[in-house]
């Protein structure tokens, strides 16, 4: 029965993740047809550097958060453990913003923002403030399987931060502008729940910084890591920004959309699968290294589908920013990749060697910099997302690794590559027979048939799972 329940606890919190696909998705059809291209790509670089500082004030206590929850310190709980995660957080986040607003009109600054002045950097401390609201408050919700409430606020947080900015621009199609007005919606209302529901979340704790020395300790290990990630996002918009310009960025970021899809459903993975490997990595394995099996198969199922149907896909956003189709497998291979390791990587964290993951993240990362630096500017947005192609290649491989070292977590390291390699295939046929795609379709039909031969026992064993859930409900 466990494995049902959490059967279902995944499809509950991947639908909320797909609806907020969905509004992401329909945000940019709109968006791609009334704003420009160069709007189109200031907005998204915003809303990753926002990100960016929010992990970095975060200090990986977020994540500390989520690992102790069901293991608090001695003599603390729940409540105890969130203050004493938000605190040191906070006061993080009021030393950045300082900086951030003494160095508002720097040059350097404004490039990576894409603003400067007083109440631009303003409203970018307001939404790093907001998203580090909707962070905690979606962990609390999810570890105590609060679904009303973590169904609201991260539906709500996909509208603030990405639907909102169609009303506004109707009214201003200035960057800044709707930027500091976007920000003070999605303040009011993230700041609002947080009250409403801090009364149960979080609780004063006048415990010892050495009793939580174990948190801190894990969570300074994997700050950088999350810090690393984001940065993997965000430096190659920098560099597409500053050397093809703020318009191009726009049609690129049209393209990374389209792999939203993904992320949404790797975070809404992940959200549900976190608690769950902490919680029965001792007494789940068999379920958990069936996952592993089916996430491998669905993983080039999705590419597969996306590519057969990236014609139809593209149809739906503006004709400007319909460039570049061929790099979207490439550019794909990156979200799928990250939810493969989250299936094959929690040894790392169960045994607490979290440096081991940053120094795999900094490896990755410097690879994703170096090689676009190197790539962009004779190949394009092809040079990025090639880049991008390795560096998750690079990752997943060390990933797989050294997780697997600590905790085995799949039944065969083969399986495993081969399915990296459809992948990998996939993306490189896409590109290389865009313009004959007669080729790419019988090659890539070909790889799908055999990886449903390969997989005939987990599609077996998928169909069971769904057939008994359906037998429970009646």
């Amino acid at each position: 029965m466990k494995n049902h329940n959490s059967s279902s606890a995944f499809v509950t919190y991947t639908l909320v993740g797909i609806l907020s696909a969905v509004i992401s998705f329909v945000t940019m059809i709109i968006l791609t047809r009334t704003a420009t291209e160069t709007f189109f790509g200031q907005i998204n670089k915003f809303l990753t550097a926002s990100n960016l500082v929010m992990s970095l004030a975060c200090l990986g206590l977020d994540s500390a958060y989520i690992r102790f929850y069901y293991e608090p310190p001695e003599n603390a709980n729940s409540k105890q453990l969130a203050w004493k995660c938000m605190r040191p957080a906070l006061f993080i986040f009021l030393l950045v913003s300082s900086f951030i607003i003494f160095f508002r009109n720097n040059s350097s600054l404004i490039l990576l923002l894409g603003g400067g002045g007083l109440f631009f950097t303003t409203a970018f401390i307001f939404t790093i403030f907001s998203q580090f609201l909707n962070r905690f408050l979606s962990i609390y919700f999810r570890m105590n399987s609060k679904v009303l409430n973590f169904s609201i606020v991260t539906i709500a947080f996909a509208v603030l931060t990405k639907t909102i900015f169609i009303p506004i621009y109707y009214i201003t199609p200035k960057f800044e502008e709707n930027i500091i007005t976007a920000a003070l919606f999605l303040t009011i209302f993230m700041f609002g729940y947080f009250l409403f529901n801090m009364k149960n979340m979080v609780e004063i704790s006048s415990s010892s910084l050495a009793d939580y020395r174990p948190v801190y300790r894990f969570a300074i290990l994997s700050s950088p890591v999350f810090v690393i990630t984001y940065l993997n996002s965000y430096l190659p918009q920098v560099i597409i920004s500053s050397y093809l310009g703020d318009n191009v960025l726009g049609i690129y970021s049209a393209a990374l959309l389209f792999c939203s899809a993904i992320l949404v459903l790797s975070t809404g993975f992940s959200t549900f699968w976190s608690p769950y490997m902490y919680k029965n990595y001792k007494t789940a394995q068999d379920f958990i290294r069936k996952v592993h099996d089916v996430v491998l198969f669905a993983s080039v199922l999705a590419m597969s589908l996306i590519l057969f149907f990236s014609d139809f896909i593209y149809l739906f956003i503006g004709e400007t920013f319909r460039k570049n189709q061929n790099i979207l497998g490439m550019l794909l291979v990156y979200p799928i990749i990250l939810i493969m390791v989250e299936t094959v990587a929690y040894g790392i964290s169960i045994k607490k060697k979290n440096e081991i993951s940053l120094i795999i993240y900094f490896i990755s990362t410097t690879t994703n910099v170096i090689l676009c630096f190197i790539l962009v500017s004779t190949y394009g947005l092809a040079g990025v997302a090639f880049a991008s192609m390795i560096s998750a290649i690079v990752q997943m491989i060390l990933m797989t690794y050294f997780g697997q070292k600590y905790y085995r977590s799949i039944n065969s390291i083969i399986k495993t590559l081969f399915h990296m390699l459809v992948l990998i295939l996939s993306a490189i046929l896409f590109y290389l027979f865009y313009d004959n795609r007669t080729i790419f379709v019988a090659a890539e039909v070909a790889m799908l048939i055999i990886c449903v031969i390969y997989n005939r026992n987990v599609i077996s064993w998928g169909f069971n799972l769904l057939k008994t859930r359906s037998n429970n409900w009646q």
